[in-house]
């Protein structure tokens, strides 16, 4: 269930890369989304692999 979150925030993330890097939105939509979804996304990650390994010292 972890690995199946990881990748898909994994693709997600990788999406709105490539989709910044062809830059049909300008620069400030770019800035936008590195200052606020990357960061969000990845503390979304990180939670979900926190939570699973606490769950799993405390059994």
């Amino acid at each position: 269930m972890i690995m199946k979150l990881a990748l898909f925030t994994l693709i997600i993330c990788a999406f709105i890369g490539l989709l910044l890097m062809s830059n049909p939105f300008g620069a400030d939509a770019m800035r936008l989304v590195c200052i606020f979804i990357f960061p969000f996304l990845g503390l979304i990650g990180f939670g979900f692999l926190l939570f699973a390994l606490m769950k799993k010292a405390a059994k």
